[in-house]
């Protein structure tokens, strides 16, 4: 997992803090974002379940391009993979191997 491929953002709100997501979602100025678990197969990044979404975190609103990439974060019980079209949430980075180069979903797990 390498480090995140965004530039730092203020947050004067504390929006980063927000481990909940009904709060993040009620917040006017904060952005919730969501993915969809990953796992790496033969080398290649898919996704178990597209409707089994989930929340990552919390930003400061913005706008972010819209570009599908597959993040990772580690913490005590191991590295967690997630497919994502929105900005790279905090804490997260890319995962080895790279995402989809061309922002393309990655295909169903078999």
């Amino acid at each position: 997992m390498g480090p995140s491929d965004e530039p730092p953002v203020a947050d004067p709100d504390g929006c980063f803090a927000v481990a909940d997501e009904a709060e993040c979602v009620a917040s006017d100025v904060c952005t919730a974002l969501f993915g969809v678990p990953a796992e790496c197969a033969d080398s290649q990044w898919c996704v178990p379940d597209r409707e089994a979404t989930v929340f990552l975190g919390c930003r400061p609103f913005t706008i972010c391009k819209p570009f599908g990439k597959v993040v990772c974060v580690a913490d005590e019980l191991g590295t967690h993979a997630f497919y994502t079209t929105t900005c790279t949430p905090m804490g997260f980075g890319p995962c080895e191997p790279g995402s989809e180069a061309d922002g393309s979903e990655p295909p169903p797990c078999p």
